[in-house]
């Protein structure tokens, strides 16, 4: 009875858990689609974790958390590429002729008076003094640069490296005008600690230190000059404290915190690389493939086969000597007995590798911020309407840069070296008379520098959109100039002396001017008239 109770209380068992299991997976079928309502009644799809998504970040990481751990080999990865990535260094040369130019930033010192007239015996006392610090070696420290130079060594650092650090130098021995900037490797930030000497409340995030409130009010550069005022020895490296006011620090703002910055194509440097080893194998492929090869094989008994070589059976021959044969145009060779020839021809370059190479390089094209034909000099396929495009956009990002270098960089030197100039008594008048530095403010807020402009590539119709947004009063004859990359001042003042030397030789200039007008005009009608017989059978067409 015992054994009958067990019986039928085991089988009673078994049917209680084969309830709850089917109960089990009523409620997963109802929590499936439960959640599948609320991803369908506005789930954030990127939100969703699943196999497919399992090595996307989930978790933010704070911005110079990520710097501190990242930043080095960032940098050390940008500087491969920039020796030897031939797309990357077009890109960094691309930005250096268009941002700062064959000529550099141009500047005018517009400055007025106290009663708002043009100054214009300080604005060429000033103007002539900032040509002679762009000279070479007297703005550098070191003596070797022109500013123009020092120009291009800070807008690589910024592209290449993610920052610009330089070191303002002021004296009364740096001769003629008291001032000069070091430019510094930004490797030099390295440091992160807590704990300031002697600064409670101070720490240090990537080289800088910021006070209690978030300022920065120094920089810890990494140095073995023992003889510095400043020197401190932390975690067993040495360190100087430079105050944040003679440092030159600046990089391209991402993030609301950042302290440092970080090279502007990393988003495409993992493309680069892959696409330089893509190369390379394709490359060593199509080495490879125009040489066809042949192998040739033993029978499976080896025998007859020798190499060409008539041996005995009892003695001992090395088998694994080659046996080649070197052919020659327009020959029929035999080879031995017991042996077969195979040959091995791998078809390389693969007839995939153009369009490959296209589609990676129009991403690093994305990442750069650049066309995809600027950057690959490709201008296979491109026609006038895609080409302008493309060459419009490149340029609205080369003015934007220069915008940025021309306020964070070219500004606040400029400023710094006027200060020390005047104090210096070198700037002057054409009479000999310094300017007073008392009227810093004044000189300073004249200042005007801009970067270079491009021509079109059709000026004669670029010129008449000109002409006629003149007459229709939307824009000025110098806003038109300054587009130009110059200023009204200095091409007014070259057409006055120019006018001055026509007359002075014999030449009217107004009937020169009126001759040319006359040309211009009747080659414009004819330009047009072409043009409307062209668009006809476009009309006819439709």
């Amino acid at each position: 009875m015992k054994l009958f109770d067990r019986i039928t209380g085991r089988a009673a068992l078994k049917g209680e858990i084969q309830r709850l299991e089917s109960r089990l997976e009523s409620v997963g079928r109802q929590a499936r689609n439960v959640r599948g309502a609320v991803r369908a009644a506005g789930h954030f799809k990127a939100a969703e974790k699943s196999r497919l998504a399992a090595s996307w970040d989930t978790t933010p990481v704070p911005i110079n958390q990520q710097l501190q751990q990242e930043l080095l080999s960032m940098v050390a990865r940008s500087r491969q590429l920039a020796k030897n990535d031939p797309y990357y260094r077009r890109f960094l040369g691309l930005a250096k002729n268009n941002v700062i130019g064959h000529a550099g930033f141009r500047f005018a010192a517009n400055i007025k008076t106290g009663a708002g007239k043009p100054d214009k015996r300080a604005s060429r006392a000033v103007e002539r003094a900032w040509r002679h610090a762009c000279k070479k070696g007297v703005l550098d420290y070191r003596g070797r640069l022109s500013f123009q130079s020092m120009c291009g060594l800070m807008l690589n650092s910024l592209l290449r490296d993610g920052e610009v650090l330089a070191l303002k130098i002021r004296s009364k021995h740096i001769k003629p005008f008291g001032f000069a900037i070091q430019l510094l490797d930004p490797l030099l930030l390295q440091l992160d600690s807590d704990h300031v000497p002697g600064r409670p409340g101070h720490q240090i995030t990537l080289g800088v230190e910021f006070d209690n409130t978030g300022r920065r009010v120094a920089y810890w550069l990494h140095s073995t000059d023992t003889t510095h005022e400043d020197y401190y020895t932390l975690y067993g490296r040495g360190y100087i404290r430079i105050p944040a006011d003679r440092i030159i620090h600046e990089f391209l703002d991402e993030y609301v915190d950042q302290v440092r910055g970080f090279p502007l194509g990393i988003a495409a440097a993992v493309r680069h690389h892959m696409l330089d080893k893509y190369e390379d194998a394709e490359l060593s492929g199509a080495v490879i493939g125009a040489s066809t090869m042949g192998i040739i094989e033993r029978t499976e008994d080896g025998q007859g086969f020798s190499g060409g070589v008539e041996i005995d059976d009892d003695d001992d021959y090395d088998y694994d000597d080659d046996f080649y044969m070197e052919v020659e145009g327009g020959t029929f060779q035999e080879i031995p007995h017991g042996a077969k020839l195979n040959t091995w021809d791998p078809q390389h370059p693969n007839q995939a590798f153009k369009d490959f190479v296209k589609a990676v390089l129009r991403g690093i094209a994305a990442a750069l911020g650049v066309s995809y034909f600027t950057l690959a000099n490709d201008l296979e396929g491109v026609n006038y309407s895609s080409g302008r495009l493309g060459a419009l956009e490149d340029r609205e990002v080369w003015k934007a840069l220069q915008d940025w270098f021309i306020d964070n960089l070219l500004r606040p030197i400029f400023d710094e070296w006027l200060s020390q100039a005047l104090l210096m008594g070198a700037v002057r008048f054409q009479s000999g008379t310094p300017l007073s530095p008392g009227d810093l403010s004044r000189y300073a807020d004249g200042a005007v520098f801009s970067g270079r402009r491009w021509a079109w590539v059709d000026p004669q119709k670029e010129i008449t959109a000109h002409e006629k947004a003149v007459a229709l009063r939307v824009a000025s004859r110098s806003e038109i100039i300054r587009e130009r990359g110059r200023e009204p001042d200095e091409v007014w003042d070259e057409i006055e002396r120019e006018n001055e030397e026509l007359r002075r030789r014999g030449i009217d200039p107004d009937a020169a001017l009126k001759q040319a007008l006359d040309k211009t005009g009747g080659e414009s009608e004819g330009d047009e008239s072409e043009d409307d017989e062209e668009q006809e059978p476009d009309e006819d067409d439709e």
